[in-house]
């Protein structure tokens, strides 16, 4: 794979260290002329963009980009040829499949000094679009890579960016924090479920409702229309609007966490200019705080062409107030919304004094007062992904990852997946959670959407309407703590799409998260049909399940569906023949999940045929009958008590609910060979089962293959019965013991004696 680089920039190609193995990272530099517009009180606003001829990539089979579906909006592009995206949307990535295998990545970085710079398609040339804001000459950068993968290859360009980022950005002394508990939970926004005739009776009767149909939310966004405006939807005092709340916001809140204690977390939406259409000039607000008059480009909005803004100089405080306001009134999270209007500004001036400020002060006003319980939506023009939401000096937050989830546009539902998936192979670098927006569970695609959301690795909220409600969905989405709280089973690295070169319909969409440190967590793949055909694909564990590939030789793996709960394996990636086909109908899907398997053998001096039949194979699988069930798992072990010739697994877990344990035994005698503790004490022998598979979420698909059983326990009902009691912990500590010989123990049952010390033994109870 290669670029023949433009003759005017080839002295302006600098070879860079690359952070990545196997990887070659160049910067190119591209002059940036001054703005001749930056006057304040010139009213030329004519946009100063500089175009210079980038190259042409040679030898390519396909490319592969993020494009600027509007101003704060990313989406997918795919093509096999270059001039086919003529007239198309500027990208911030670009990215070339070439005919050896090799993969050429071009990354436009923004964010630097005032200069923002996207890639654009001429013919079969690349050009370099160049914004430069500032009255001064400037530079913009290229970030330019090849490598045998892609992920490799974007990879060498993120950590370089951030390298160029880090003097450019303002540290805020906020320190990087770990992602706070209210992502695990469910959340609920007033979005489509209420619209915009939002109420406070609405809203307390909608609360009411979700506690009545014990849904188990604890989060709740208030979104748009709570706020006063004026006639022309202008925002004018921080009070919530007297029609809809006549007692005021501290009130409502109150009476919701009088009706509904399980939600502990209250946020609200605003604009990043307060509202759609700014601050009214003669509301409280302009009288309290200095204002500005901005234009507005005509291209990016369909409202007004001009509006009135919060100077930059007294943003700070106002903002400050505006969460004071907030924090009094009870609300403890916001949803920061059109993030990118600064963005959209006409004048270059208003650009350079407007954008930065505006997004420091608004990320050192939430940070301060919410921590990271702040979504920021509207937040992908380049300036914003690069300034804001690469660096990681500042807390973590959760950024919107694509356009508006639209319940009632039938075509949207596959774009709105398929969009997320791609936007996730950049997002998932930047300092944020990606959040792929609300579902409606009672909906066609409610399942559709559900399996989206549980691999994304973000935030689950949901938006249904009061009383429709799809249990279903909420039960393979969640799990209920020992503390009787609801938790979403997230995957610990997010979900992005496996497959960067494969345009939309050309085979399944595979999307792949993973839980766990190290080699020995779970590798989660979700897949999508997006068309209305079905279709078939054939799955290697090693190419299509993240983590799986490395030290593939030293693992065996089993493969589990969570539809109709086949559990198939053993695999080892290494071998060729590690694969299964998967099936779906137009528009199905399903979640595959893949284990480490432990394989323990006692270290005894006996034959080689007797130590293998001996042997035994465990793999901890999570909890059943969920979506992505592994994700429950904090952490897992397995051993060999070589005196009695046991077998150990044990287990953390988040939450209550069916723990599944595959092994490689086909036969399986509960009552004779299996011993299971929970918070160390012994189970009840109904809460065990043995089975060939166990039942999945949703409807039934099939995966075909091999296996062995699958062990069962109830976590739920054996802690109900044995009376335990969380404490001060929400983690449930499980431990399994199979016997090596099924001969010796058959007919009888294990029980712990009461002795807490394990090394005593076990006994036989006749």
């Amino acid at each position: 794979m290669s670029f023949n680089i433009s003759k005017d920039l080839r002295d302006d190609v600098q070879e860079v260290p690359s952070e990545t193995p196997e990887t070659r990272l160049w910067r190119i530099t591209v002059p940036a002329p001054a703005c001749s517009q930056h006057d304040e009180y010139s009213h030329d606003t004519t946009g100063p963009l500089t175009f210079r001829e980038l190259g042409h990539p040679k030898s390519y089979l396909r490319s592969f980009s993020l494009q600027r579906l509007s101003a704060s909006w990313l989406g997918p592009q795919h093509g096999r040829q270059l001039e086919h995206a003529n007239g198309l949307k500027d990208a911030v990535v670009y990215s070339f499949l070439g005919n050896d295998g090799q993969c050429l990545v071009l990354l436009a970085i923004s964010g630097v000094r005032d200069v923002q710079t996207v890639l654009k398609a001429e013919g079969s040339n690349l050009l370099v679009s160049i914004r430069n804001d500032s009255n001064m000459e400037q530079s913009a950068t290229v970030l330019a890579s090849t490598a045998k993968s892609f992920d490799t290859g974007l990879a060498a360009t993120i950590y370089e960016a951030r390298k160029m980022l880090s003097p450019h950005r303002i540290d805020q002394g906020m320190g990087v924090r770990w992602r706070q508990a209210w992502l695990d939970g469910l959340g609920y926004s007033t979005w489509n479920a209420l619209g915009r005739d939002l109420t406070e009776q609405r809203l307390l009767d909608c609360v009411k409702t979700l506690r009545e149909h014990k849904v188990p939310v604890s989060s709740l966004i208030i979104d748009d229309n709570w706020q006063s405006l004026d006639e022309d939807r202008r925002w004018t005092r921080f009070e919530a609007n007297r029609d809809g709340f006549p007692q005021g916001l501290n009130s409502t809140v109150a009476k919701i966490g009088e009706q509904h204690p399980g939600i502990t977390t209250i946020g609200v939406w605003h604009a990043l200019f307060g509202y759609w259409n700014g601050v009214s000039p003669d509301g409280e607000i302009a009288r309290t705080y200095a204002t500005r008059k901005v234009d507005v480009e005509p291209s990016w909005t369909n409202s007004t062409t001009s509006m009135t803004i919060i100077d930059p100089s007294d943003i700070t405080r106002a903002l400050k107030d505006f969460y004071d306001f907030l924090s009094t009134s009870g609300i403890n999270c916001v949803k920061c919304d059109v993030r990118s209007a600064a963005d959209t500004l006409s004048h270059p001036f208003d650009r350079q004094s407007l954008q930065k400020s505006y997004l420091s002060a608004s990320e050192i006003a939430y940070f301060s007062h919410f921590g990271s319980r702040t979504v920021a939506c509207m937040s992908q023009a380049p300036t914003n992904l690069f300034f804001s939401h690469l660096p990681q000096n500042i807390a973590e937050t959760v950024l919107r990852n694509s356009d508006d989830y639209f319940p009632d546009e039938e075509a949207s539902h596959p774009w709105h997946v398929w969009c997320n998936a791609h936007n996730a192979i950049f997002t998932r670098y930047l300092n944020v959670v990606p959040d792929w927006d609300m579902l409606q569970t009672k909906h066609p695609w409610g399942w559709f959407h559900a399996a989206a959301r549980a691999v994304s690795g973000g935030p689950v909220f949901i938006t249904d309407r009061p009383g429709e409600h799809d249990m279903q969905v909420l039960d393979a989405l969640t799990a209920e703590t020992p503390r009787g709280d609801s938790v979403v089973l997230r995957p610990s690295v997010v979900g992005r799409s496996m497959t960067a070169f494969e345009a939309r319909g050309e085979g399944l969409l595979k999307v792949g998260a993973y839980h766990g440190g190290g080699r020995d967590g779970a590798a989660i793949t979700a897949v999508f049909n997006i068309t209305d055909l079905a279709m078939t694909e054939i799955l290697h564990v090693a190419r299509d399940f993240m983590g799986t590939d490395g030290d593939a030789s030293a693992k065996e793996y089993v493969v589990t569906n969570s539809r109709h709960g086949d559990a198939v394996g053993p695999f080892s990636p290494a071998s060729p023949d590690a694969i299964f086909a998967t099936t779906l109908e137009g528009h199905g899907w399903d979640i595959l999940t893949a284990t480490p398997i432990h394989f323990l053998t006692p270290q005894i001096e006996t034959t080689s045929n007797t130590s293998r039949e001996r042997s035994i194979r465990l793999s901890n699988l999570g909890l059943l009958h969920k979506l992505t069930g592994a994700a429950s798992i904090i952490s897992t072990s397995a051993s060999l008590d070589q005196p009695s010739e046991r077998a150990r697994i044990t287990t953390t877990l988040k939450a209550l609910g069916v723990w599944g344990v595959w092994t490689d035994r086909r036969d399986v005698d509960i009552d004779g060979e299996v011993m299971v503790l929970l918070e160390g004490r012994a189970v009840p022998r109904a809460c065990v089962e043995v089975g060939s598979d166990h039942s999945g979420a949703g409807e039934a698909e099939s995966v075909e293959g091999k296996g062995g059983s699958v062990l069962s326990v109830d976590l739920g009902s054996a802690w109900r019965e044995m009376g335990l009691r969380s404490g001060f912990r929400n983690e449930v500590n499980v431990e399994m013991f199979v016997s090596l010989d099924a001969r010796r123990d058959s007919g009888e049952s294990f029980e712990r004696r009461k002795s807490d010390d394990i090394s005593e033994g076990w006994v036989a109870v006749e």
